[in-house]
């Protein structure tokens, strides 16, 4: 297995831990486009991180043959 395709959940996530502090300080600054697109970038991110990360525990118990 490549090691970005490893580490991609990661960095993912870590992104989406970004993304959500930045979302709340754009919410505590007022700036309603810029929360709004933080919010989605932190959705999207967190998605496309814990998905790897579930299929790789469904796949480690049995229930995942992929």
């Amino acid at each position: 297995m490549s090691t970005i395709i490893m580490y991609s959940p990661i960095l993912l996530l870590i992104l989406s831990y970004y993304f959500k502090i930045s979302f709340i300080e754009h919410l505590h600054e007022g700036n309603k486009r810029e929360a709004r697109q933080a919010k989605i970038l932190t959705i999207a991110c967190f998605t496309l991180g814990i998905i790897p990360l579930i299929l790789m525990l469904m796949d480690a118990s049995g229930w995942y043959y992929g």
